[in-house]
This record gives structure tokens, sequence and C-alpha cells, in this order.
């Protein structure tokens, strides 16, 4: 598009040449400068209108920048609002699945210790027995009186995966269940849950690579009672330590990292939980 000052220069060029080749006409000098002023402010008007135009362009590109902008902003929050449902709904179903192993294994054990109290009163089905007599002596009176406090509570889990390079506090998952006589020990926390009030022992062990080194706590109800460290030997390490704990009901108690070097993974077969309830 034409400057306006290169209009003038045009339009000046061309009437100086058409009032030089009709120089029999004599053309005034003012009906040239009022010509040439109509010109000027017709280039003017034009200019002013596209400059106008312009304007609004700019204020037309500005405005969709902003509400491309919004748009960015607002789908940025609708996908983290999404990943957020769907950590939550992740948390509702592991939430969901130790509820339903832990009453599984409540129920197994209400079902054992049923059968073990039957087991305790044989005499229960001999209709003609006086029930006040004394229980007969297959039967130990201290096994009568103490009842269910007598069942045997024990475990041992492995962790069959490689844990790679843990967070702190997190829980070992022992997910294989090798032995289970009565215990409540979910293979998707690690957690156990007494079921059985008493003096119960619990030994840990833990298997390393080099050069890394790793600290493991027992902790109950979420406090640390024992700990144990290895690594930094230059080989392949495994330690065990070992815990005696008197656990109320309901008690809850598991292997958790309390510390570890940058990388370390803890191996698998090796790295064990053990409990059982003294009698």
């Amino acid at each position: 598009m034409l400057t306006r000052k290169v209009l003038i220069v045009l339009v000046a060029s061309v009437m100086l040449s058409m009032a030089y080749s009709e120089g029999l006409g004599n053309p005034t000098l003012s009906n040239l400068i009022e010509s040439f002023n109509d010109l000027a402010i017709y280039i003017h008007d034009m200019e002013s209108a596209s400059g106008k135009d312009l304007r609004e362009l700019e204020n037309r590109v500005e405005e969709l920048e902003k509400a491309r902008k919004s748009d960015i902003h607002k789908f940025s929050e609708s996908v983290l609002e999404l990943q957020g449902l769907h950590e939550a709904d992740k948390e509702a179903v592991r939430q969901l699945t130790d509820e339903m192993t832990e009453l599984i294994a409540e129920n197994k054990y209400i079902l054992e210790e049923f059968h073990v109290t039957k087991q305790s009163f044989p005499f229960h089905s001999d209709k003609s027995r006086d029930i006040h007599s004394a229980p007969p002596k297959s039967v130990p009176l201290e096994m009568m009186r103490a009842g269910p406090s007598l069942v045997a509570v024990a475990f041992y889990a492995i962790m069959t995966r490689q844990m790679l390079n843990p967070g702190v506090h997190q829980n070992i998952v022992f997910d294989s269940i090798v032995t289970n006589v009565n215990a409540q020990i979910s293979n998707y926390t690690g957690v156990f849950t007494c079921s059985q009030p008493g003096v119960h022992v619990f030994a840990w062990q833990t298997l390393l690579n080099d050069p890394d080194y790793v600290i493991t706590e027992l902790v109950r109800n979420g406090v640390a009672l024992a700990s144990e460290e290895i690594g930094n030997s230059g080989a392949p390490e495994s330690g065990s330590s070992t815990a005696v704990l008197n656990l109320a009901r309901t008690d809850e108690v598991w292997v958790r990292v309390a510390a570890h070097s940058i990388g370390a993974d803890i191996q698998p077969h090796l790295t064990t939980f053990a409990g059982f309830r003294l009698p």
C-alpha cells in the first residue's frame, strides 16, 4: 500500500505535468492548489480509516490471544482434576481391597476359633452329661478356662518383587504369604493386625545390592520401635533384626523404609517378615 507522502508526490507530479502540457489552457494556480488539497484530504481520510481498521484488527488479535490462554489454563485445570480423580479412584480401590482382605482373614480366624473352641468342649454333644459336672480328663482345665487365648498365631511372608528406590516411610509389602496360622497379615499392605492380644515375636530380613545402604524399622501403630541398617559393604548384603512386642487386639505392626541411599533397591526373595505369638 502506498504511503500518504508517496501519493501526494505522485499526484503533485501528475498535476504539474498536466499544467505544463496544457500551457494554452493556462489553469490557474488556485485551482491546482484546491484540487491538490482535495486529494490530500481524501488520502488523509483513507489513512485514518485504514489506521482504525488496523487498530481494530490488533485489538481482535489480543482478545483472541487472551481467549486462547484462558482456554489453555482451563484445559490444564481439567487435566489436573481428572488426574486427581484417577488417583482417588485408585486409592479407593486399594482401600477396599485391603478391607476385603482383612475381612476374609477375620472370617477365617473366627471360623477356626469356633472350631477350636468347639473341640475344647467335646462333651457338648452328650445330652446325658450333666452340664455342671467336671469336664472329661482329656480336656485340660487350664484350656477350658483360657479358651481361645491359647490359639496359635504365626506367619511367614516373602517379598517377591524388587522394590525400586523406595520412599521414606514406604511400607515393605511382603506379597507372598508362605505360612499363615490364624494371622491377619495383608499381602497388599504388609500390615499385620493383632487378633490375639499378648506377647508377639517379630523378625524381618532385608537384602540389598552394593554399594547402597538402607535402614528399615519395625512399626507399631505408626511408631517405630526397632530398626535395622545394612549396606556400604561393597557386596550384596542381607541383615535381620528381631523385636518382642506386647500387643493389644487390633494393634498393627509392619516394616517400612526409614532411610536409604539414592538408587537403593531392595531385592526380593530374601527380604522376609515373620512373627508369632507366645503361648
